[in-house]
């Protein structure tokens, strides 16, 4: 599956001052971003392959505003506003010669930011809101896909939220078919095109999307202990629907996807649903060879066992089986499930069997229908 790609993300080359005036013709971009005084702001354009295009980039003043200017008219695109650590990726589709964003650096990694000036920016940004929160459902994803007026955000839904699951290579295939009818001269549309006829390829040949553990199979058996030195066995839940949720207190996207895990948790907690939590957490073997000494790396298993505990309590994960040992990506359950990176989930039915493979966006789907 690592071959499967699309080069799109999720997610002033004329240089203006931030307070300086800007003439009619082309596009004019402000905000305002109140936490990134005096930082660079880029305006890329975002073509297929990871191709990127800076058409603009100035400074934010000492509050967060900035203005720059596009020479060239905006046309059916992905645009990416770029700020420190802060992106946000903008859906062009209709006419805009004035584009305005505004909010916080944290926001924009959420698209938790006021767009005004392009409808089709604004409903993008609105919908990847509610999927960063983990309030849109498989199916939520799919309405939109299919009845978006906007076939460049249907298609960047698509990738963030079901990214190269063979499972959903349908959707692909519709979101694919949506933007060749209204952009048939588009980049986007072969590159896509075949990314989602290699997914339909993949899903015909492997049944399982070539994951080394496949819906109906057994889940394998993991033993590891908790931060407290208690023994938990992934065998003894068997009679219970579990989450196997393998993630770490330094994984971005894994503590961004927490909180959805922890609604979905105590939901159903009392209609026999639980999660079991392998952390990858510690210091595997090649980067304890980095410490010069014993006591130093001891220091280091400290300070991450401390951030793994500290992470559990801050993202409230209120069940109790939270296991490691402390072994990073050396853990053989890691192996054996063919954890390549993370988060990486599996649902487990009462029988302790495999039900699904990654459900992260429609987990609560999945669940559903096995509790």
């Amino acid at each position: 599956m690592k071959n499967l790609t699309f080069g799109l993300f999720i997610l002033c080359i004329t240089s203006i001052a931030s307070c300086g005036a800007v003439s009619s013709k082309g596009t004019n971009i402000t905000g305002t971003i109140s936490d990134a005084p005096n930082m660079k702001v880029f305006f890329d354009k975002m073509g297929t392959n990871n191709n990127t295009t800076v058409l603009a980039q100035t400074d934010t003043d000492d509050k967060g505003n900035f203005t720059m200017k596009v020479e060239e008219p905006l046309k059916e695109t992905i645009y990416r506003l770029r700020i420190g650590a802060g992106k946000v990726a903008l859906i062009i589709e209709d006419e805009t010669n004035n584009l305005t964003i505004k909010g916080t650096l944290d926001g924009m990694r959420n698209y938790d930011v006021s767009i005004t000036g392009s409808e089709s920016a604004k409903d993008f940004a609105q919908a990847m809101n509610l999927l960063s929160l983990g309030r849109l459902t498989a199916d939520d994803v799919k309405d939109y896909i299919t009845n978006t007026k906007y076939p460049l955000a249907g298609m960047q839904m698509a990738m963030n939220a079901f990214g190269n699951r063979p499972e959903f290579f349908e959707m692909h295939k519709t979101a694919a078919s949506l933007l060749t009818k209204k952009y048939p001269t588009s980049e986007y549309v072969t590159d896509y095109t075949n990314f989602a006829f290699a997914l339909q390829q993949s899903a015909m040949q492997s049944g399982g999307g070539g994951e080394a553990i496949q819906v109906g199979m057994a889940a394998p058996n993991i033993s590891l202990k908790s931060p407290e030195g208690k023994s938990y066995s992934l065998a003894d839940l068997k009679g219970k629907v579990v989450l196997l949720d393998f993630w770490a207190s330094w994984c971005g996207p894994c503590r961004k996807n927490n909180p959805h895990v922890v609604e979905v948790y105590n939901k159903y907690k009392d209609k026999g649903f639980t999660v079991y939590s392998v952390s990858l957490d510690g210091i595997d073997e090649r980067t304890k060879a980095r410490f010069p000494s014993d006591e130093q790396y001891k220091s280091g298993m400290e300070q991450s066992k401390k951030s793994w505990i500290n992470a559990i309590q801050t993202d409230q994960l209120n069940w109790p089986y939270h296991v490691s040992d402390l072994t990073k990506w050396d853990t053989q359950a890691v192996r054996e499930y063919g954890v390549t990176g993370i988060p990486k989930t599996f649902l487990i039915d009462r029988q302790g069997k495999i039900a699904a493979v990654n459900p992260r966006f429609d987990l609560e789907e999945q669940l559903l229908k096995i509790l």
